[in-house]
């Protein structure tokens, strides 16, 4: 036997990759039960047994719109998540231009939930895209363990379609997006999102809603755990009580007519929790947990005349749990009604739709970020633009009632934006917190409301921008345009606000810029003081600032013979607030503030600068001065204090001024030439003191205890090579004894380290060392006779994360069947036969399912007797387990054998089946042997007997055409195929 070659031009490695439907059969549950509900056995997810079926019934009706599919148990939903959910080779989405309702409620605990709509994809075909009405039904018990993909809600994904008067319940729902080989990611190139929403994961268009003039009804618990953990770098984590990631679309009501009822609530028993350890951006919000400017939550109506009313409560009644949790390595933004909402939240008509939002906490909120990051949080919304209130005549009431504990931490110590009502607020079109009607008369109420021992507080150093309302403000109008009144309630005990230094207390807004507005604009643009107020109710006199409003707005304040003087000093007017005007004071050049002359208490605002307050019964005080020349400063060597340069004077603390009258700071020589001072005496202004010539004044060098973020230092595991930034050094031992450039190969130190800490400064020195480990693995490929494989980057070792690449092409001679590449056992895909891996530990490549080709040859007879010609003209081999057809020619009676069996044939084509070894055919001539002569027999008469003598029939042999064939086995397939044929009578 000769094993040929293949005969064919090399072949190039073709895999082809296709997705796994969501939900396709992984058992053995018959169509009966799954049209009737009846399990055969217990599965973990509920669509586990079915698979892809476009004519699904479901319980009834047509899938239009006059005739919606009809809902009424768990396997109805599942069959259309699977429906939705499967990609392979779908090239519409499933749901397009089909309605569905539910006829009842349907509880869906006891199994893992499957989101409806997996993906947010290029085409949207995995998005929900049709109609659900839930018909003032609900769907409960939805709970899911382990679920491992971007999206999680009642839909995954929802996009253009609608679903009317949700109404969804919780249990426990454990997400762990890792983006591991069984996650579930979109296949748009989205893959920096990873939300939950109790309607939908995330919302692209379309209505979660109505706009048919009737009541819209959003109703979201939350009575289980529901815990949502990114662990994806590069992922943002979106969620949200209703939507997690909002990108546009309308969540509420469309019609001039029907009040619209958004609320989602955590019971006693239940709580949310979402941590994104991704180093990025987390929403967590109540209701929603980020959303774009186009969106709107509420009333989309231009002439809207229904109540809108947005809430979110926290009854989770465990006082060791948090009711809400949002944790993150990175930034956050997050709030019990938003996360962040750049979105309209309200009502955009100009119809007397009164608008409320509201949220209230009876447990523990506690949002914590542990890098540092700049981060916005509040009671109710981390940060916000556009417009919260509405564009019509009706009232607005924003409100936070906290029986709880609310805290906000960044143990980076960071800054933390936060407030009751909101920690940031802006917009470059100027928000508005209220009402936009320059035409309206209707009022707007804003309170954060801590009853009894309940506490807002949050856990930083950074101490401006924190408000028990709003924590930042930029751009923004807090009160009306319109012609109504405005007011402000804040109620705490003062202890239970606070940060971890102090008591901080902006008891309404902190604001810095000069374009919000704050309070009753009355029509025009300034703001009516008699028709705003403000009122902090609290346990004890709270601490001020011209920052924040506290009490009430007066209208009128006499100041006749208030606004008393002493020698070098005046008073102007810079403000008011609610115990009346507010005056600063200015004094003479070389002199101080000294007190009051009848020691009263001083104000100070931000910069210890004193104030005062006149009211129509309280003057201006009288101020005590000190002659500043009098003093004299130490101008020793000091340490410095990482903020400013301070020479010694006893009873004071002082700035040291350089020659532009601004305090020195680090990024100043050593050595500083000072020529003034600013003097604070318990935290009060007192004045500066300057000086003709420069004072020298030399500042020490600080230790540093800090230590490099290793995440500046960025190793390419590719061209591997190494840079940090300027501001770090680099070395190749701990000791710092070789320094080594902030640029370079780290191919001498793969398996090793390289060193790293801050670099020494004018006024610090170097900081703690950090070590850097330089991991790297090893990559073999397993050889395989029938394969090329031709590697892209070849080396010894791999720095961890690096790209590995290599082509596969089939040698002549062999083919593919059920081919397979894999890395340590888990098989791969490539693009035109090249493949590519990134390295995170030793890897082994290895191939299956490669076959040598073998083909073996036919010998034809060289006879006068017939002639032997193969089917396909010149066919001189046959590929093993295939067939070999000839034909024979002759006018003479043969016999034909194929390795010495003889076989019949079909129609005059003889073939031989499963061929596994050479073909040898002959071709014999039937030679008749010569009859005897017969003696002649005496005559008898004719009997019945047989005889021996032939007859015109043939013999049963003949009859049936099936010689049997005994020997080689590839002549089986012919002797069967003979059966069916009359052979030729053989000649006498």
């Amino acid at each position: 036997m000769m094993k040929k070659k293949l005969l064919v031009p090399l072949l190039a490695l073709l895999v082809a990759t296709s997705a796994t439907a969501t939900g396709v059969a992984v058992n053995n549950a018959s169509a009966n039960d799954v049209q009737t509900g009846v399990e055969t056995e217990a599965t973990a997810n509920w669509t586990d047994g079915l698979s892809y079926n476009p004519d699904y019934a479901y319980g009834g009706g047509s899938g239009t719109a006059a005739d919606p599919y009809l809902i009424s148990e768990p396997t109805h939903l599942a069959q259309l998540a699977v429906n939705l959910n499967y990609d392979e080779n779908i090239t519409a989405n499933y749901s397009q231009g089909k309605y569905f309702k539910l006829t009842q409620d349907i509880d869906v605990s006891g199994k893992n939930w499957t989101p409806i709509g997996n993906k947010i994809g290029v085409d949207r075909l995995n998005t929900f895209y049709g109609g659900f009405d839930f018909n003032g039904y609900g769907v409960s018990g939805i709970s899911h363990t382990g679920y491992d993909g971007q999206l999680f809600g009642f839909f995954g994904a929802f996009s253009i379609g609608w679903v009317k008067n949700p109404k969804i319940s919780y249990g426990d729902v454990t997400v762990n997006y890792t983006g591991g080989e069984n996650s579930i990611v979109d296949n748009s190139g989205v893959t920096t999102v990873a939300s939950f929403g109790g309607v939908a994961g995330a919302m692209i268009g379309g209505y979660i809603g109505y706009d048919d003039g009737s009541d819209v009804n959003i109703d979201v618990n939350i009575d289980g755990d529901v815990s949502f953990t990114n662990t994806v770098a590069g992922t943002r984590g979106y969620h949200g009580g209703v939507v997690g990631f909002f990108i546009g679309g309308v969540i509420g009501n469309g019609h001039d007519e029907g009040n619209t009822d958004i609320s989602v609530e955590v019971t006693e028993n239940g709580s949310m929790s979402f941590i994104n350890n991704t180093g990025e951006l987390i929403y967590a919000g109540g209701i929603i947990g980020n959303g774009y400017a186009d969106g709107i939550v509420g009333n989309a109506s231009k002439t809207a005349g229904g109540d809108v009313s947005i809430s979110f409560v926290n009854n989770n009644a465990d006082n060791s749990e948090t009711g809400f949790y949002a944790e993150s390595n990175g930034t956050g933004r997050c709030g019990l009604i938003a996360g962040e909402a750049n979105f309209t939240m309200g009502s955009v008509g100009s119809g007397d739709s009164n608008v409320s939002i509201t949220a209230e906490n009876n447990d523990v909120v506690h949002y914590l970020f542990t890098k540092k990051q700049l981060n916005y949080c509040g009671g109710m919304f981390g940060g916000a633009s556009g417009l919260k209130g509405t564009k019509g005549t009706g009232n607005v009431t924003i409100k936070l009632d906290n029986y709880g504990t609310i805290k906000a931490e960044n143990n980076a110590a960071e800054e933390i934006r936060f407030g009751g009502i909101s920690g940031y607020a802006a917009g470059e079109n100027q928000s508005v917190w209220g009402i936009d009607n320059v035409e309206s008369d209707g009022d707007v109420y804003i309170a954060v409301l801590n009853h009894g021992d309940a506490k807002i507080n949050r856990a930083d150093n950074w101490k401006y921008y924190t408000g028990l309302q709003f924590g930042y403000m930029l751009n923004t109008i807090v009160g009306t345009k319109g012609t109504g009144e405005v007011a402000y309630i804040s109620q705490t005990k003062l202890e239970n606000f606070y940060y971890n230094e102090g008591l901080l207390v902006y008891p309404f807004i902190n604001t810095k810029d000069d374009a919000s507005v704050l309070g009753s604009l009355n029509g025009g643009d300034t703001v009516d003081q008699s028709k705003t107020f403000g009122y902090f109710l609290t346990d004890a006199a709270a601490p001020t600032s011209d920052y924040g409003y506290t009490n009430s707005w007066e209208q009128y304040i006499v100041v006749t013979d208030k606004m008393t003087a002493s020698e070098n000093t005046s008073w102007a007017v810079t403000g008011a607030n609610a115990d009346g005007v507010i005056c600063s004071l200015s004094i003479a050049s070389g002199y101080g503030f000294d007190g009051y002359t009848d020691d009263s208490s001083v104000l100070t605002d931000e910069n210890g600068r004193p104030y005062a307050v006149i009211t129509n019964e309280k003057a201006l005080p009288a101020v005590k001065t000190v002659d500043l020349d009098s003093l004299t400063v130490d101008f020793t060597s000091v340490d410095y204090t990482g903020e400013k340069c301070e020479p010694k004077l006893d009873g004071y603390t002082l700035v040291a001024l350089g020659q532009d009258g601004k305090a020195l700071n680090a990024t100043m020589p050593a050595v500083y030439n000072v020529y003034g001072v600013e003097l604070y005496k318990d935290n009060v202004y007192v004045g500066t003191k300057t000086y003709t010539e420069a004072q020298a004044f030399e500042i020490l060098k600080l230790n540093n205890s800090n230590t490099v973020d290793v995440s500046k230092v960025m190793i390419d595991p590719n061209t591997e090579t190494y840079t940090v930034p300027s501001d770090i050094e680099v070395a190749a031992d701990e000791a710092f004894t070789n320094v080594i450039a902030n640029s370079g190969s780290v191919v001498a130190y793969k398996n090793g380290s390289i060193y790293v800490r801050l670099r020494e400064t004018a006024t610090h020195k170097a900081g703690v060392v950090s070590k850097v480990d330089v991991v790297a693995y090893t990559v073999t490929i397993q050889e395989n006779a029938g394969l090329t494989v031709t590697v892209e980057n070849k080396g010894d070792s791999f720095l961890n994360g690096a790209y590995y690449a290599f082509k596969v092409t089939v040698k002549d001679g062999y083919e593919l069947d059920g081919f397979a590449v894999k890395a340590n056992g888990t098989e791969i895909t490539g693009d035109d036969g090249e493949y590519y891996i990134l390295v995170d530990g030793n890897t082994e490549i290895t191939f299956e399912g490669v076959l040598e080709i073998v083909y073996y040859d036919v010998t034809l007879p060289q006879s006068e007797v017939a002639t032997v010609a193969p089917v396909v003209d010149g066919q001189t081999a046959v590929r093993e387990g295939s067939s070999f057809m000839f034909t024979v020619e002759t006018e003479k009676e043969i016999i034909v054998k194929v390795n010495g069996v003889e076989v019949q044939s079909v129609g005059g084509i003889y073939k031989v089946d499963n061929v596994s070894e050479d073909i040898v055919i002959t071709v014999e001539e039937v030679v008749e042997p010569e009859q005897p002569e017969q003696p002649d027999q005496p005559t008898e008469e004719p009997t019945d007997e047989p005889t021996d003598e032939p007859t015109d029939e043939p013999a049963d042999e003949e009859k049936s055409g099936c010689s049997a064939a005994v020997g080689s086995t590839l002549v089986m397939g012919a002797m069967a195929l003979g059966c069916a044929v009359v052979l030729k009578r053989r000649k006498k």
